[in-house]
C-alpha cells in the first residue's frame, strides 16, 4: 500500500484585501507562550496560459502602487481591528 503523505490545510484568511492584482490577506496566529497576533503576506493574482487563476509571490514595478496601498489598508484593518478587541475588554493582540 503506498504511503499518503499527510495533508497540511493553509490557514483560512480572517480578512482579505485586494487592490489591482494584489491580494493582501490577513491572518491570526498565536505564538508558542499564547501571545495572539495579526499578520498578512502579500500575493500577485494572474492567469495561467491554460486560464486558471493562480497566485505569485513575486511582483512587476508597476505593481508598486498597488503594494503600497493594499499593505497600508491591511495594516489598517488589524489596527482597527485591535481597537475594537480593546474596546470589548479583548486584550489578547
Amino acid at each position: 500500500m503506498p504511503d499518503k503523505k499527510p495533508t497540511t490545510s493553509k490557514p483560512a484568511a480572517i480578512q482579505t484585501i485586494r487592490v489591482g492584482n494584489v491580494i493582501a490577506a490577513i491572518f491570526e496566529n498565536s505564538s508558542l507562550s499564547g501571545y495572539r497576533f495579526m499578520s498578512y503576506t502579500l500575493e500577485r493574482s494572474f492567469l495561467t496560459s491554460s486560464g486558471r487563476q493562480s497566485r505569485g509571490l513575486g511582483f512587476f514595478a508597476e505593481s508598486l502602487e498597488d503594494l503600497i496601498q493594499a499593505a497600508t489598508q491591511a495594516t489598517a484593518w488589524i489596527r482597527d481591528k485591535q481597537r475594537a478587541d480593546a474596546a470589548r475588554g479583548d486584550d489578547s493582540h
